[in-house]
């Protein structure tokens, strides 16, 4: 019954492994029955920033005006030369940066809005951080995906067709 196994879940990487083993075994005898794994480009760095922080201002309150402070304005990238001269700064207007603390729970909430609209009877998600597996008829498995990629796009949720794998039972 979570929609994300990304935070406030202890083992939720294995929780989620489980399920789809689970679902694998009781669809095994189905015909048009697949499971798709999807994995997206570079999701933490492409996810818009004002759909994150109104996702956090909206499903995550209390962490609302701190997230706001951090985000509100370009984020800057400090890069140092060896050589102790002049700093390069890059300032990005879009995503977190992996390895932020915030990073993993801002994104896991911002794509909630995303997991929710695209719902639907017949098929069984799975979502952790920027990775996904549906199981379900074939025509309702691609009908998903293609929904995905194109609210996914809305948001900076890019699904990456090369690592993307479908498995038939």
């Amino acid at each position: 019954g979570t929609q994300k196994l990304c935070s406030g879940l202890e083992n939720g990487i294995e929780g989620g492994f489980q399920a789809v083993r689970r679902m694998i075994k009781d669809f095994d005898e189905e015909e048009n029955w697949g499971y798709l794994t999807i994995d997206a480009t570079t999701a933490f760095n492409n996810l818009r920033r004002t759909q994150m922080l109104w996702a956090v201002r909206h499903l995550w309150p209390s962490a609302g005006r701190f997230v706001f402070n951090c985000y509100k304005g370009f984020t800057p990238l400090v890069i140092r030369r060896k050589d102790g001269e002049q700093c390069i700064v890059i300032h990005r207007e879009e995503g977190r940066t992996q390895g932020d603390p915030l990073a993993m729970f801002c994104f896991g909430v911002a794509t909630l809005p995303l997991i929710r609209s695209i719902k639907r009877e017949g098929i069984r998600d799975v979502w952790y951080a920027d990775d996904a597996g549906l199981g379900g008829p074939l025509e309702e498995v691609e009908e998903y995906y293609k929904e995905l990629v194109d609210k996914g796009n809305n948001l900076g949720y890019l699904p990456n067709r090369n690592k993307c794998n479908l498995i038939l039972s």
